[in-house]
């Protein structure tokens, strides 16, 4: 591109745009504003000062706290706008909006001024360092945004589409150093690629009214991260699609304009021009942290040394914004750059500085850094650090510094971590035998393994064929139908409990198995355990009531056995000695036995025994000691097993009863 000559301007019209309203109101301040030619004491600048463009030709230095420290002045009268410092932090490079200068001091006191540059804009009202030491120079009323070298040499001029004031009033460069992003007090964020000289896509474009003033972009500095603008009525943060993502105000303040990054990477400061007040804001929770401070004069512009760029950060941490299942891990990267190249064994620090993992950092002994484990740059000037969340949900601003030359920079990232996994869990327990005619009672116990609070927890739990419901108790909630239970809500590590009692219809040797099953409104990271069974194989019991009797020594599983008969004292072995002769193997007395149960019988074949046919598969006591008195036998029982009959029984003992054991109930 052909240049146009330095100092060349378009005419003495040109002064008369210049004092648009929006600067003629604040005219009357410049009057009463002392112009001070420098400060005259020794002031050492600190990383962090704030710089603030106050009119007057001067500007106002503050501490990073708000402490008032000097003023320096051009002593050339008018408006105040932008300044930056270069990136060795060595010089304080000033805007002259009305003389259309960029005025240099030195960064030594007693900060002289070290160069005065003409420019060739309308108005100079905005500064960008690019990492090698250029810089560019924007400003309203012509559509061109200046590039210099670190010498003050004009080297390019790009004619960029402009709205609003019909030029790039406030501008900022990428961390590519070609793209810059710009605002023309329009509703438009525009970008232009400085290299190629191509107009790119709008940005953004804001919501509602008003005009948008000074923008920074946001790590890692290439628009993906988004970006924070000026919107006169608000700040604004846009994130990489340019949507409005959060907001920053305070009451009375309807007029910000001026804008720039804090050297710490989680605050930025920003001016309103109608109370000339500014303040520091927290980027991830918007809360004041300093301000209201009065700069006293006509406020159109903040810088701060060492404050964070995107073309001069030097580090930049990835991803800018991420968002996990609490409990995880997560990982950022921080690439180290010097005039674009990457900076290899450089120390990075890293630390969660808020949220829910704060004070979490880095150790380079123990090796929790890649792919250097001491924490260092790689040959890409990248190191990574992986933390883990300690299982709490919220929003961790991460912070990675490093050491430039005694000037700690630093970067950040806002890591987001959800809670929205519930492993519900369910287990059901129940008999493994069931009397056919009897009731069965199933245990459910439902657990949340988290991370999240379950809500609307459902048990859905279908009684089989063979099975008719009694009832149904939930420690919490309600169940209905056969069955399904709505628990309601159950913490991270709670638990709820049901009881379901059935009577069972169901014939001898058949199994009942039904299958509880839970869910809840949160996914489920395991769903293995959302279903438990159970089964209980189904015996019966005589009719008319009493049992039949085997010695213990034959009742194994899988023994044949004889619970009826003439010869049953021979057939039948006991612990405690032979039986009685005259027992047969049929006790009435009492109707029901379980285990440990004690009962009688009469001698010969008294109590009768049913007439039969018997169930196919039925309760059997094993005694290990029966015993006779007069008349009356008596027995114990050390077990109930179910034995699997034969055709062939008859009450009378002649005709024996005989069978297998299946199983062996207690």
């Amino acid at each position: 591109m052909q240049l146009r000559r330095r100092g060349a301007r378009r005419g003495s019209a040109r002064i008369g745009r210049a004092l648009r309203p929006m600067y003629v109101a604040a005219a009357a301040v410049i009057v009463g504003l002392a112009l001070a030619a420098g400060a005259t004491a020794s002031t050492t600048w600190n990383v962090g000062d704030v710089f603030a463009g106050v009119a007057g030709g001067s500007y106002n230095v503050y501490s990073n706290s708000g402490a008032f420290k000097e003023t320096i002045s051009d002593g050339s009268g008018g408006f105040t706008t932008g300044c930056s410092f270069n990136p060795s932090l060595d010089k304080l490079y000033t805007t002259s909006f009305s003389a259309s200068n960029v005025v240099v001091y030195n960064n030594a006191s007693p900060h002289s001024i070290a160069q005065t540059i003409s420019t060739g804009k309308s108005a100079a009202e905005s500064i960008v360092f690019a990492a090698n030491g250029n810089f560019f120079v924007g400003g309203p009323f012509d559509p061109e945004i200046e590039e210099y070298d670190a010498s003050g040499i004009l080297v390019d001029n790009d004619t960029v589409a402009a709205d609003g004031t019909g030029g790039p009033d406030w501008i900022d460069l990428a961390a590519d150093q070609k793209t810059i992003f710009y605002t023309s007090e329009s509703r438009v964020v525009k970008r232009f690629d400085a290299v190629a000289d191509v107009q790119l896509a709008d940005f953004a474009t804001l919501p509602g009214s008003g005009q948008a003033y000074a923008l920074r972009l946001l790590s890692p500095g290439d628009g993906s991260g988004g970006l924070l603008v000026a919107d006169r009525g608000d700040v604004k943060r846009l994130d990489g699609s340019g949507a409005v993502v959060q907001t920053y105000d305070v009451a009375g303040e309807n007029s910000w304009f001026s804008l720039n990054l804090d050297p710490n990477g989680t605050s930025f400061w920003a001016g309103d021009f109608g109370t000339n007040n500014f303040y520091r804001f927290n980027i991830a929770t918007g809360a004041v942290e300093v301000g209201p401070i009065a700069s006293g004069g006509s406020l159109f512009g903040l810088c701060l040394k060492g404050e964070i760029t995107a073309a001069v950060g030097n580090i930049v941490l990835t991803p800018p914004t991420a968002q996990n299942e609490a409990g995880t891990s997560h990982t950022v990267t921080a690439t180290v750059t010097s005039a674009g190249n990457p900076v290899a064994g450089e120390l990075v620090s890293f630390s969660v500085t808020a949220g829910p993992n704060t004070g979490q950092v880095s150790n380079p002994n123990t090796g929790e850094c890649s792919a250097n484990s001491d924490c260092t740059t790689d040959s890409n000037g990248q190191v990574s650090w992986t933390y883990t969340s300690n299982g709490s949900a919220g929003t961790d601003m991460i912070q990675a510094c490093f050491d430039d030359a005694g000037t700690t920079k630093c970067a950040t990232a806002e890591k987001t971590w959800i809670v929205s996994n519930a492993d519900l869990s369910v287990t059901k327990t129940g008999p493994a035998f069931v009397q056919s005619g009897g009731s069965i009672t199933y245990n459910l116990t439902v657990q949340n393994g988290g991370p999240a609070n379950a809500t609307n927890v459902t048990v859905n739990e279908p009684l089989p064929a063979g099975e008719t419901l009694v009832s149904a108790t939930p420690s919490q909630g309600t169940c209905s139908g056969t069955v399904t239970c709505n628990l309601g809500s159950i913490p991270n590590g709670g638990s709820a409990t049901i009881t379901i009692v059935a009577n069972v219809t169901a014939p001898c040797g058949s199994t009942l198995t039904n299958t509880a099953t839970v869910s809840g409104d949160q996914p489920d990271p395991n769903p293995s355990n959302n279903s438990s069974s159970a089964s209980a194989f189904v015996y019966c019991v005589v009719a008319g009531g009493g049992n039949f009797v085997i010695g213990n020594n034959n009742a194994a599983v899988g023994t044949s056995v004889t619970f009826w008969g003439a010869q049953w004292w021979k057939l039948n072995s006991l612990t405690g000695g032979a039986a009685p002769a005259s027992f047969k193997g049929f006790e009435k007395s009492p109707s029901t036995v379980t285990c440990g149960t004690s009962w009688t019988s009469s001698t010969g074949n008294s109590p009768p025994p049913p007439a039969g046919p018997l169930p196919t598969f039925m309760a059997v006591i094993v005694a290990s000691s029966i015993s006779r008195s007069g008349s009356t036998i008596s027995g114990n029982t050390v077990h109930v097993v179910i034995v699997q009959t034969n055709p062939g029984y008859a009450p009378n003992p002649g005709h024996a009863g005989t069978g297998t054991v299946v199983a062996q109930i207690c």
